[in-house]
């Protein structure tokens, strides 16, 4: 696909599917309904394709296989990029940056990876999706969101610590590996010395 088109579109955020099948068809539905600039790897190409997906660019090694070649000549046009000596993830994501890309929709990184992200946290908008669970990064503090009524799941440095404020009340938790909190809905103000996540369930699944 050229570069036309993803300078034309790229408002919206991409959505990289390293592990689409860790999305409900329904969620995946919604995220391909705004028409995002779609990237995937050689692994991830063939079952996007027969579930009628159009990818705007793959990550591969060069060469491809018979069968990846096959398929780039069915998706035409669509962007090669040569993984090269990077990971699938950091060449994803660089070539996003090359074509303009300021935000992008990250399916198929655990939450326990986010580490691999900082080097991008600051060129990049990432939200990630990790099965039933939708993390965006707090970078800068105070930060202020309004949340729905639910668990949340903050992920950290181990033994760090976040602030967190709702209404008149403030409590301090120190994050372990898997350190869910209820909420109420309303506006919920994080305060940390350090770069953390916050998880919130998406769809009906909770």
């Amino acid at each position: 696909m050229s570069s036309h088109h993803f300078v034309r579109e790229n408002q919206e955020p991409a959505l990289f599917l390293i592990q689409p099948e860790q999305l409900s068809s329904e969620l995946l539905g919604e995220l391909l309904e705004w028409v995002p600039t779609v990237i995937t790897t050689e692994e991830m190409l063939g079952s996007l394709h027969d579930q009628g997906v159009k990818i705007d660019a793959v990550v591969l090694n060069i060469p491809p296989s018979p069968l990846v070649s096959e398929i780039i000549q069915e998706q035409h046009p669509i962007v090669v990029v040569d993984r090269q000596e990077q990971t699938y993830l950091s060449a994803g994501l660089e070539h996003l940056l090359s074509v303009g890309q300021s935000a992008v929709n990250l399916v198929g990184v655990p939450y326990r990876d986010t580490h691999l992200l900082e080097e991008f946290l600051y060129r990049l908008d990432i939200i990630l999706f990790d099965g039933p669970i939708r993390y965006f990064p707090v970078k800068e503090t105070p930060f202020k969101k309004w949340m729905n009524a639910g668990s949340i799941h903050i992920h950290g440095a181990e033994d760090s610590f976040v602030e967190i404020g709702t209404g008149n009340q403030t409590e301090v938790i120190q994050l372990k590996d898997a350190t869910f909190l209820e909420v109420d809905e309303g506006h919920i103000t994080f305060k940390s010395k350090g770069l953390f996540w916050v998880g919130e369930f998406v769809g009906s699944t909770q």
